[in-house]
């Protein structure tokens, strides 16, 4: 399973741009007068320390399987586990930026900023696993395409589904800088987030159906497990996007504070899903190459 050399470059390309161009609002947010104004939020009533453990463990769980797999690309280079070290890295950013935007208290400016900040690499992880997706089970990203190839035109519909991809988040970056500055609604925040909502739907499909048909094929049990376990990752994010879908519809209408109430929970479990989906990729796409290595060893 050796990822296509396009695949790594189109996935720093995708990081380098979209870094790049939000470290440009960045610049411009801090740049701002208004962002240095006294913080005029009263802090809540509470601390939630049980939210702020559910934080931490998931930041750990991720931190771990980014520990174990840059020891395993140290060991056995592969652009396959280089793929998903900037995807868990981009979900320890969204949770880390969760944490602290939850249980933090700035400047609506910043705070904001900060809140769009964990958008920004929701989409990156995304985007990571569509690229990871098509590489793993249609034959990823070639150029120059080979005129005798047999997998030509499954290459390019590839090369087609990642430029549209890619234009939603052109779309999704546009309505998200704006909103830094324009106050929006719960229900205009699901809408500004639907280009990444749409590669996170593809993303869920390949995850659920793809390694269930590719079962069938399969005799070594090693990998069928592997495949049952990114199937279940399939499932880990369609929970991701219900609980958020479901935390945002919760505070229509509420004041700010009932809404916090309100959506809490379903905020909490979303994030929780993160590491699930995290450690089921991992275990779908490590476990059976440390069998097939271990085999391999005592031969």
């Amino acid at each position: 399973m050796q990822m296509a050399s396009q695949t790594l470059n189109v996935v720093r390309l995708s990081w380098l741009a979209i870094l790049s161009y939000w470290g440009i609002i960045m610049v411009i947010v801090l740049a701002t007068p208004s962002v240095y104004s006294p913080v005029i939020q009263e802090p809540w009533a509470f601390v939630d320390y049980a939210a702020i453990v559910n934080f931490l463990a998931a930041i750990a769980v991720n931190v771990v399987l980014v520990m174990n797999l840059a020891k395993r690309f140290k060991a056995r280079p592969s652009d396959t586990i280089r793929v998903l070290i900037l995807a868990f890295v981009a979900f320890i950013a969204l949770l880390a930026l969760s944490l602290v935007v939850e249980f933090a208290y700035f400047n609506t400016l910043l705070n904001d900023f900060l809140n769009r900040s964990i958008f920004v690499f929701t989409a990156l992880a995304m985007i990571n696993w569509v690229l990871f997706t098509l590489d793993i089970f249609d034959n990823g990203l070639h150029y120059p395409l080979e005129a005798n190839d047999p997998h030509r035109a499954q290459i390019r519909r590839n090369w087609v589904s990642v430029l549209v991809f890619f234009g939603l988040l052109v779309v999704f970056l546009v309505l998200l800088t704006k909103s830094v500055w324009v106050e929006i609604t719960a229900a205009e925040s699901i809408f500004q987030t639907l280009p990444v909502i749409a590669i996170g739907v593809f993303n869920m499909l390949a995850l659920l159906v793809k390694p269930l048909k590719s079962v069938r094929a399969t005799k070594s049990k090693e990998e069928r497990v592997g495949l049952y376990a990114l199937s279940l990752a399939g499932v880990a994010l369609v929970l991701f996007f219900a609980f958020y879908i479901v935390h945002n519809i919760q505070g229509i209408g509420l004041e700010p504070q009932e809404a916090r109430a309100a959506r809490q929970i379903f905020y909490y479990l979303s994030m929780a899903a993160v590491p699930a989906f995290c450690t089921l990729t991992y275990v779908g796409i490590v476990y059976p190459m440390r069998v097939h290595q271990r085999g391999a060893a005592r031969t």
